[in-house]
């Protein structure tokens, strides 16, 4: 099978690169800590959504960040 784009029926040749990932579950659990213990408070009710999240996060792929691609999200 040949990979085809829907609109112009070109063939989509894939391009292979590395991929860098941030682990991100070591960050994870001292932020839902901080949260149950009430150190940080959330002013709208997202304590579901947040430990939801937090609870099944994954590594963040960075590599369309490293190629000048868009920025990382940390100020």
């Amino acid at each position: 099978m040949v990979p085809r784009g829907d609109r112009s029926g070109a063939v989509i040749e894939p391009y292979l690169t590395d991929q860098w990932y941030v682990r991100v579950g070591e960050l994870a659990a001292p932020a839902i800590a901080a949260v149950e213990s009430g150190r940080i408070r959330f002013v709208l009710q997202l304590d579901k959504t947040y430990f939801q999240w937090m609870r099944n996060i994954q590594d963040w792929c960075i590599s369309a960040s490293c190629g000048g691609g868009t920025g990382f999200g940390v100020v």
